[in-house]
């Protein structure tokens, strides 16, 4: 489990987080089954900033880049409190990627680049320090720090992990119908 939008500063509210998702990930079946069998390690890497991206609601939004919209199209947006705040963050954290709000992603290089130098994982998570809903699953997972943070988790994980196209009703690249 890999952190992003937490400051040096914020290394022990890193640990903590971690510790919390942890425990709580693990308190849930199946999960609490398969404890014994998986090794969780964390890896902190500080941001300069704390948070994520949250672009504004624009009606005339294009996204040129969908890991890193300036602007979002999803009317979701429009009630952010955190709505045009954008945060430099070790690996980019960013809401509304591919204009949906609630979709939130990391910059791929930069999350394997930093990963890299713990050449044994399997499975990588992002936990991302900012408290509005939102993850992601698909190469790696991410979670937001949401009180529902250990239900994204574990749902994105079920993308990542197993592949799992669970909410999908139409075909797309890996998932044919």
């Amino acid at each position: 489990v890999m952190g992003d939008g937490y400051t040096s500063a914020q290394q022990t509210l890193f640990e903590t987080h971690f510790a919390e998702f942890d425990a709580q990930f693990f308190g849930i079946f199946p999960h609490d089954e398969y404890r014994s069998y998986m090794k969780v390690e964390r890896i902190f890497t500080a941001s300069a900033g704390s948070g994520a991206d949250h672009p504004p609601y624009n009606a005339a939004c294009v996204q040129g880049d969908p890991y890193a919209p300036t602007c979002c199209l999803d009317t979701s947006s429009i009630s952010d409190p955190l709505s045009g705040t954008f945060v430099a963050t070790a690996f980019d954290a960013t809401f509304c990627s591919f204009n949906i709000q609630r979709l939130l992603v990391v910059n791929s290089t930069k999350l394997y680049a930093a990963a890299a130098a713990y050449p044994n994982w399997d499975q990588l998570m992002v936990m991302v320090n900012d408290s509005t809903y939102g993850g992601a699953g698909g190469r790696f997972s991410t979670f937001s720090r949401h009180s529902l943070a250990v239900q994204i988790a574990q749902h994105e994980l079920g993308h990542s992990f197993a592949r799992l196209a669970d909410e999908y009703s139409s075909a797309y690249p890996g998932f044919p119908r």
